[in-house]
């Protein structure tokens, strides 16, 4: 499984690869634009995005708006067969249950931070991208 990890804060991403290591390949986004243009790469080489573990709030292109890039560039590949991108927001927000519902049938889930492994993997399991 390959796993995208896009958050401003690089101890943030350094922490969540930490836990996620074990299922999968990490690569790491520091902002919007730059994950992007990292799953473009893996697109013309012909390879895949399985899950992005997404922060909500950045500076410049924010969660919102790199969700719904992702969501328009990988639409002719969805319509050729090709699975959707498993994306799971990550937020600092008091009220995750609110993202949900803004990004219902885009997102796989959500994890509030702070946050520990168990409730990283749990949100692989719930995305239906590791057997419990």
């Amino acid at each position: 499984m390959r796993i995208l990890i896009i958050d401003d804060e690089p101890d943030i991403c350094e922490l969540v690869e930490c836990f996620l290591r074990p299922y999968g390949e990490c690569e790491k986004a520091l902002s919007g634009a730059e994950a992007i243009e990292i799953i473009k790469r893996y697109w013309s080489a012909e390879e895949d995005v399985d899950c992005v573990f997404l922060d909500l709030m950045m500076p410049g292109m924010d969660g919102i708006e790199t969700l719904k890039t992702i969501r328009q560039m990988e639409h002719p590949r969805v319509c050729r067969g090709i699975k959707e991108i498993k994306i799971i927001m990550l937020t600092a927000s008091n009220n995750p249950k609110y993202a949900m519902r803004v990004f219902e049938g885009q997102i796989a889930g959500y994890v509030r931070k702070p946050f520990d492994e168990k409730k990283l993997v749990d949100a692989l399991e719930k995305s239906g991208l590791l057997s419990s």
